[in-house]
């Protein structure tokens, strides 16, 4: 018995081996190549373009103080470095001395050099070449809702579609209007209430008035430093109206700010927060929200609205079912209105009924007392 268990143990331990060593006797297949996928550039749209210039070939870019200049003389590479315009407006080139650059393009400082070159017996036939490697005082500042907010260094005078073209465009959640505040050139309209660009917010941005007459905004850190103030609505801008496309100045600030909501809660299919647009009204809103369910009580919604003037919230009572049949004027909305549609087994609002409402409008409501709906 002993010896039949042992021969069937030698026979499985043979078949193992002659496994193991036909397996290794197989060739083997080379491994198939890994394929890389190329992973595709950045989309243009959001690539960063702040290290690049936007040239603006309408006109002849003229030097600013700041600006680096590259100056290339044949013959003469003692002379041949970097230049920085300075306050003054000039920079020192041996041999030569002070040299006026504001105000002058590259092709016009290139005929100055080779002339003082040739005046100072210094070379026969000068050749010059200038080129602006930095354009620090062509600096625009671009921020808010553009996917590609900071400083720009811009040849020329851009339109301000162009400017915000090279930020990379608008974002989603972008508002309805740019605020352009750039230097004023001219005398501004009196204004018997300057305002201090230090303390200039919100308020005083959604003050401003349009294209059609600006601002007047005074910063009294800095001498002189005036600057005008303009309101422009992206529709206008998007229509390609040029009254609402103006030349931004050197040292302009363009912002746009973040679209405002308002919020729709209660017996509607969608609650929720949804951007507010110019002319958006109170039927509209009902509609994003996916209209009302079954339960809703349409002669008994609210609207709680924040009073501009005096700070308080305030309670709009509205027939909805009477603005839908146009019985009743369709009200335009504003910034942070939370517009609620009671059940009609709901005889107040209660706690739960605001924890399920957005966040925002939620705090809103909180800081009201329960209102009966009666």
């Amino acid at each position: 018995m002993k010896k039949t268990k042992n021969r069937w143990l030698l026979l499985v331990c043979l078949f193992i081996c002659s496994q193991v060593v036909w397996s290794q006797e197989q060739p083997v297949a080379p491994a198939a190549p890994r394929v890389t996928r190329a992973e595709a550039p950045p989309s243009p749209a959001v690539e960063n373009k702040n290290k690049g210039v936007l040239i603006e070939t309408s006109e002849d870019y003229k030097i600013g103080i700041g600006d680096v200049l590259e100056i290339q003389i044949e013959d003469a590479p003692e002379l041949s470095r970097l230049y920085r315009v300075t306050t003054a407006g000039t920079f020192q080139v041996p041999v030569v001395g002070t040299v006026n650059a504001v105000g002058t393009t590259a092709e016009q400082l290139v005929q100055g050099l080779e002339k003082s070159l040739k005046e100072n017996d210094y070379l026969k036939n000068p050749q010059v070449n200038v080129t602006v490697k930095q354009y620090n005082s062509q600096t625009f500042f671009v921020h808010g809702e553009v996917r590609q907010p900071g400083v720009y260094q811009v040849e020329g005078r851009p339109s301000l579609l162009k400017l915000l073209s090279l930020a990379g465009g608008l974002t989603d959640k972008h508002g309805t209007t740019i605020f352009l505040l750039q230097p004023e050139k001219t005398p501004a309209p009196k204004n018997p209430a300057p305002t201090s660009l230090a303390s200039a917010n919100v308020a005083t941005l959604n003050n401003a008035t349009t294209l059609v007459s600006t601002e007047k905004v005074t910063d009294t850190n800095e001498a002189n430093a005036d600057y005008a103030l303009v309101r422009i609505k992206i529709s206008d801008l998007l229509k390609g109206d040029p009254t609402h496309n103006p030349r931004v100045e050197t040292g302009a600030v363009v912002y746009i700010p973040e679209s405002d909501t308002f919020f729709v809660g209660g017996e509607v299919n969608a609650p929720g927060s949804f951007q507010l647009k110019d002319g958006t009204t109170l039927r509209q809103a009902i509609s994003l929200a996916k209209g009302m369910t079954p339960k809703a009580l349409p002669t008994k919604a609210l609207i709680f609205r924040e009073d501009s003037e005096t700070g308080k919230r305030i309670e709009i009572k509205v027939n909805i079912n009477d603005v839908m049949n146009g019985k009743q004027e369709d009200l335009a909305l504003r910034s942070n209105d939370v517009i609620v549609l009671p059940s009609s087994k709901m005889k107040n609002i209660t706690s739960s009924f605001i924890n399920a409402m957005p966040s925002a409008a939620a705090v809103a409501l909180g800081q009201l007392p329960f209102l009966f709906l009666r």
